[in-house]
């Protein structure tokens, strides 16, 4: 399967596991960071305006107030014990193959046996066109199924981005994030393998950070579909 572009993201190879500070600390930083990103505006407005230089002193503290915040928050965040974990940790290996002429029916009868794959390639004049994962049934109502093809549902792996098995969770959440996808093709030295899933990564964050009560914040994972 031809490799789609995407960001790039660093290799690791330990897999070991560091200790972060409480959620309480990390919310802290984030108001720390407001707070500065305001002062700053403050000081820069009133110093335009014509109140002195310290005006730009506030200005100034502000910013190196924000400044210092973010870096502290993006150091100590939970998501950052996960990122000597490789996606080999949370990965669904393996893949099926159908033909894009092959109807939704038949994908659905794929994905939903009692050991499916994780996601069914689908085929177009010999060369992988798109994947196809459990959830993209539901794009299309069941009784239209027999009548669809795979194709109408496929997501072009042209739109998709992906990452390696030695990739670090930790980046390619941060990914997912930014790209508001839930799954990315998941390569090894060039060729296809599988596929990573946001519940994967979200169940290895729950497992490992459960225990010391530092779950991350809702709002630092993705939860719209992929498209």
């Amino acid at each position: 399967m031809q490799r789609a572009k995407s960001q790039q993201i660093r290799h690791i190879q330990a897999m070991t596991i560091r200790t972060s500070v409480g959620p309480g600390f990390i919310q802290a930083l984030r108001i720390v960071q407001i707070i500065g990103y305001v002062i700053t505006a403050i000081g820069l407005v009133l110093s335009i305006a014509g109140y002195g230089v310290l005006c730009v002193g506030v200005a100034i503290f502000g910013a190196i107030a924000a400044a210092l915040a973010h870096v502290l928050y993006d150091r100590w965040r939970p998501e950052n014990q996960l990122r000597n974990f490789t996606l080999r940790t949370v990965m669904s290996p393996g893949f099926a193959v159908l033909n894009a002429h092959a109807t939704i029916a038949a994908v659905a009868r794929m994905l939903t046996t009692p050991t499916p794959p994780p996601c069914v390639v689908v085929m177009r004049d010999g060369r992988p066109a798109g994947l196809i994962v459990v959830e993209d049934l539901r794009l299309i109502p069941e009784p239209h199924w027999p009548y669809y093809n795979a194709d109408c549902i496929m997501q072009p792996i042209t739109q998709m981005n992906s990452a390696e098995v030695r990739d670090s969770v930790r980046d390619v959440l941060a990914l997912m994030r930014r790209s508001r996808r839930t799954h990315l093709q998941v390569f090894a030295h060039g060729r296809f393998v599988g596929i990573v899933r946001l519940v994967e990564i979200e169940g290895l964050l729950r497992e490992k950070l459960a225990t010391s009560g530092k779950l991350s914040m809702p709002e630092d994972l993705p939860t719209e579909k992929a498209a």
